[in-house]
């Protein structure tokens, strides 16, 4: 019963931090073209501003 306790919550942690990883990942997807107009940046110009 210990072992099936400890896997659920793994299980529970391993599937909020996917989540909050792909809510992430949309979140800075949807904000690319915004940065690119305001600031006037290339596609180079945008990575390079990520890597800093």
């Amino acid at each position: 019963m210990k072992d099936m306790k400890f896997v659920m919550i793994s299980a529970i942690i391993a599937a909020l931090g996917g989540l909050l990883f792909g809510f992430d990942t949309a979140v800075i997807s949807g904000t690319t073209g915004w940065l690119k107009s305001v600031f006037e940046l290339s596609s180079f110009g945008l990575f390079a501003a990520n890597e800093i």
